[in-house]
């Protein structure tokens, strides 16, 4: 009963900023899938980043929206065997040193599905990276000059 407290609290204190000031945070989502372990969220909209250091499958059914806010990368995987499936990434950050991206590969093996990728200054970025699969994806850059792009 105490860690299910412990749990709630922290739950709390994580939620409730992020509700009132945004969108959740769909990081606390993926600390709390498994290794192996398939996440499906709530059809809704939510906040990066996101790092996904194990690997898990995110299978968002086309409904659901990761939404970096304009600031960095907004998921990176760094777990070899991932899988990324009907998810809608939106609004990377713009820093080219930075090398912001909606989807950043560090691992291997991974599969990135039928996902939409919009307002991203890199749609998918591989560093590093062997054997992945990037399939049936749409994707669009931020709206910046063609020389930018």
């Amino acid at each position: 009963m105490k860690r299910l407290s412990i749990l709630i609290c922290a739950l709390a204190g994580v939620l409730l900023p992020a509700l009132a000031f945004g969108f959740p945070p769909l990081q606390l989502y993926v600390a709390l899938t498994p290794e192996g372990g398939v996440l499906h969220p709530p059809p809704g909209t939510y906040s990066g980043p996101v790092v996904i250091k194990r690997p898990i499958t995110i299978e968002g059914g086309g409904q659901v929206t990761i939404d970096g806010e304009g600031d960095g990368t907004v998921i990176e995987v760094d777990a070899d065997g991932t899988v990324i499936r009907g998810v809608h990434v939106t609004h990377s950050g713009t820093s080219y040193d930075g090398m912001d991206s909606a989807i950043l590969l560090k691992a291997n093996d991974t599969t990135i599905e039928n996902n939409v990728i919009d307002d991203a200054l890199f749609g998918v970025n591989m560093l590093q990276a062997n054997g992945n699969v990037v399939r049936n994806n749409e994707i669009a850059s931020k709206q910046v000059g063609l020389h930018m792009r």
